[in-house]
């Protein structure tokens, strides 16, 4: 009479879920639910929001600004000078 032998024949990987250090199964699986906006569904978000402020009188544009020269200290002092007020956020 042959003895039988441990029974680890077809044990397959040692990985195994039923094994002791074995796999987990179904366990968490890490995923990036990050989505990103179209460019052009961004833009049009911006031009649509930018036109409520227009026509709601929030949002003034003014004449174009002409520098002497092109330095950032004459560009802020050209900035500073003009009469704006408080915004509101």
């Amino acid at each position: 009479m042959e003895a039988e032998g441990p029974g680890r024949a077809r044990i397959g990987s040692v990985r195994s879920p039923i094994w002791r250090h074995g796999g987990t199964v179904h366990g968490p699986v890490v995923r990036d639910y990050s989505y990103k906006l179209p460019r052009k569904m961004l833009q049009g978000a911006l031009r649509s929001a930018l036109s409520a402020k227009v026509k709601d009188g929030e949002l003034k544009g003014g004449a174009r600004i002409h520098l002497a020269d092109h330095k950032t200290r004459s560009a802020m002092d050209t900035l500073a000078n003009l009469a704006t007020g408080k915004t509101s956020w």
